[in-house]
């Protein structure tokens, strides 16, 4: 199994490396962080602090990214994107 999601991980490199946990995100109600102001902040901000910020629980946040991040690699192999 690869790497998992943690906490201290900033939202912009966890959208670009699992691209499906930006659709986790958006189910949360959290703003599209890929492009404008809130791709900036994505940049520097940690998914715990996002959780947050955004009023979330971040346990379960993280649970649930991890969880699409297993499903992918079991139904269609690991869909990390190194780049």
């Amino acid at each position: 199994m690869s790497e998992l999601i943690n906490g201290r991980m900033k939202v912009a490199e966890v959208i670009r490396r699992w691209p499906k946990t930006f659709q986790i995100l958006r189910a949360y109600g959290c703003p599209d962080m890929r492009c404008g102001l809130m791709g900036i902040a994505a940049k520097f901000m940690s998914v715990q602090n996002a959780a947050r910020v955004h009023g979330l629980n971040p346990e379960a946040l993280l649970k649930e990214l991890n969880e699409v991040i297993r499903q992918s690699q079991t139904s269609e192999g690991d869909l990390r994107v190194d780049s």
